[in-house]
């Protein structure tokens, strides 16, 4: 089934999330679609669960997890990762392009680049049928050829 784009795309960087009663856990409230470059788009649904930054907590003065300058960025990356929609490295890819188009420093988006290229690898290995089969009711990539 191929999914019907909203015309026009709203703003993905726009994201709006609540708290779940996990710590640390929020939920996003609206879809969120992020254009990648190759002209697919990466749907975000609305009730996706995301930890958005994984920064330890010892670091939250310095990159507050839910931060506006790379809060949408992140939490497209963790849709990417938990449903595995592109290759970890595309997506950490896309991490630091989504970050750079939503407006984050040079020195930010390198830094959280080199995290989660560094640290990434023990989150994408502990990923499961069930955990990836979860994501992507949630979490899905819609083909340039589809329909507005």
């Amino acid at each position: 089934m191929i999914e019907r784009l909203p015309n026009p795309l709203p703003d993905w960087k726009a994201v709006e999330v609540e708290s779940t009663s996990r710590m640390n856990v929020w939920r996003t409230l609206s879809d969120i679609y992020y254009p990648l470059a190759d002209g697919r788009i990466i749907l975000i649904r609305a009730g996706f669960e995301t930890d958005m930054a994984s920064i330890p907590r010892a670091l939250w003065n310095l990159y507050p997890p839910f931060d506006p300058e790379y809060r949408a960025a992140t939490i497209v990356h963790d849709g990417i990762y938990a449903a595995e929609l592109l290759t970890r490295a595309e997506a950490d890819w896309a991490l630091l392009e989504a970050m750079q188009a939503q407006g984050s420093s040079w020195w930010t988006r390198n830094v959280f680049w080199s995290m989660v290229r560094t640290f990434g690898g023990a989150v994408w290995a502990e990923h499961t049928d069930e955990s990836r089969l979860l994501a992507s009711a949630f979490c899905s990539i819609i083909p340039p050829t589809a329909e507005a």
